[in-house]
């Protein structure tokens, strides 16, 4: 199937919707990041699903915003660099240092209709914080 014949519907509908993550089903390359074949070639799902919902292709990595690589939600996408992921991985999932964001700023993020990767530069913080915040798993105080 063509690159041009797929839809946002199409992939979705290739996933277990949980919540608001997208898990795919499909192919799974070592238990990592998922892949579909288009034309023969393997295209990573994550990059596709960023690629269907903003209509270019990532020129860096596409980074997730929540722990499950195989989740192809474009809300949870983010164009970054490596450095970006590997400050999310370590930051962005609650092993790194003090609270950066006041209560004024969480209640602010919560309210939000902002993209997580948007309101993550906005503030300077990871956007898996971000994502942990709106989710509740950080921040649930407030």
């Amino acid at each position: 199937m063509m690159i041009e014949k797929w839809t946002i519907e199409m992939l979705k509908n290739r996933c277990e919707i949980t919540d608001d993550h997208w898990l795919f089903i499909g192919y799974r390359e070592n238990n990592r990041y998922c892949r579909v074949s288009i034309e023969g070639e393997m295209i990573l799902v994550h990059r596709l699903s960023m690629f269907l919902a903003t209509g270019k292709w990532a020129k860096e990595n596409v980074n997730h915003i929540c722990e499950h690589k195989n989740c192809c939600n474009p809300e949870h996408l983010y164009e970054g660099n490596q450095s970006d992921n590997m400050f999310d991985t370590e930051y962005g999932k609650g092993r790194g240092g003090g609270a950066k964001l006041t209560e004024d700023q969480v209640r602010e993020i919560k309210a939000s209709d902002k993209r997580s990767a948007d309101l993550a530069r906005e503030y300077k913080v990871a956007p898996g914080q971000i994502y942990n915040i709106r989710s509740g798993l950080c921040w649930a105080h407030i």
